[in-house]
């Protein structure tokens, strides 16, 4: 992962913004400036859909952009319209920021208790499931279930999906409680543009789930970085990783 510094001394936050973009290849979407990371397009890669992120700090001072697929970061600085930041709204910047965690919590708590009605009700995933053949796996104890999603068409209305026979994985955070889930389908879908999902509004990274016989571990690696990748000593098996799942 390499560090790109932009230089900005005589233009403005937006045209640093969108230099830093083009340098990296995605797609310019104009975010809010609350220092969250938000989804943006590659360019000219129709697979690189939410490859890109678009981060603005709270002080307007710059912001980051960030390519998965080639995991470089570009920071740029906004040196012609930033002004000093006063303890007063320093302060008040902590406390939006607070408040936004706060609430994204309370989302990520309740897509967990969705997640657990989800996964209760569902059945165990059959051996014949076409994602194990395709991948010559087991179940490993995941489920199967229709998938609910909605999304947004062509023409900018919301819409309701549904997708049968979706391969349930259940995804634990570190504290062994069930967090979300991830759908894996029988076939990409057309709608989404993917063949993989997770229940929207909850946690992502830190998640895992157990390939073989299901027990806490006594050691708990994290292999990669920049990919949330944990794993365990060979001699006590192996975890999954969320986000990258190898299933």
């Amino acid at each position: 992962m390499s560090l790109k510094p932009i230089s900005s001394f005589l233009i403005s936050l937006d045209t640093a913004a969108r230099e830093a973009c083009a340098d990296l290849g995605v797609q310019f979407r104009s975010v809010p400036a609350d220092g969250l990371f938000h989804p943006a397009d590659l360019v000219d890669d129709h697979r690189g859909r939410g490859d890109g992120r678009i981060m603005i700090f709270q002080d307007r001072q710059g912001g980051i952009v960030w390519n998965h697929k080639g995991e470089h970061k570009a920071f740029f600085v906004d040196r012609k319209g930033g002004a000093p930041v006063i303890t007063e709204e320093r302060q008040r910047i902590r406390d939006e920021q607070e408040r936004r965690d706060r609430e994204r919590k309370a989302r990520q708590d309740k897509t967990a208790k969705r997640a657990a009605s989800i996964f209760k009700a569902a059945e165990l995933a059959p051996l014949d499931h076409s994602y194990l053949l395709k991948k010559c796996i087991k179940a490993h104890r995941a489920r199967i279930a229709d998938w609910c999603r909605t999304f947004q068409d062509g023409t900018g209305k919301h819409q309701k999906l549904t997708i049968e026979n979706t391969l349930l994985i259940p995804m634990y955070n570190e504290h062994w409680k069930l967090r979300n889930l991830q759908g894996i389908f029988p076939q990409e879908s057309p709608e989404l543009g993917r063949g993989k999902d997770f229940l929207p509004g909850g946690e992502l990274s830190g998640l895992f789930w157990w390939i073989g016989e299901k027990a806490i571990p006594s050691v708990l690696l994290k292999a990669s970085p920049q990919r949330q990748h944990y794993t365990r000593k060979p001699a006590i098996g192996f975890i999954l990783r969320s986000r990258l799942i190898i299933y």
